[in-house]
């Protein structure tokens, strides 16, 4: 008969979910799987301020997670949330930008050029 703590033990693994490793994510210079270092970061989304797009200004802010390479420390931002949880016409986005700092502003159309 098992001890009470090996019982525990059992239980604790077949309800723990299985590790996920990078989602996936791997690194192609060092052939190792990207390592989640942290959850819940915030990204900031810019947006263009004129049609050539040099300048930019805020726009949305993000919720994601920060991966990194264990071996040659890049980092990736992925798993963005379905919904950002601040925008820029928003009276309180300065305040929920001062309170939670981005760690990167991404200045991105995607590619697209007007």
């Amino acid at each position: 008969m098992s001890s009470r703590s090996s019982d525990n033990e059992l239980l604790r693994e077949l309800l723990t979910p299985p590790r996920r490793v990078g989602q996936g994510m791997a690194c192609a210079k060092c052939a190792k799987f990207f390592r989640r270092i942290k959850s819940g970061v915030v990204v900031e989304e810019g947006m263009p301020t004129d049609r050539d797009q040099k300048e930019w200004g805020p726009y949305k802010l993000w919720r994601a997670d920060l991966f990194e390479c264990p071996q040659c420390k890049t980092q990736v931002i992925a798993g963005f949330a379905q919904h950002n949880f601040a925008e820029h016409y928003q009276d309180d986005y300065a305040e929920k930008r001062d309170k939670e700092p981005p760690i990167v502003t991404v200045n991105d159309c995607g590619g697209m050029k007007p």
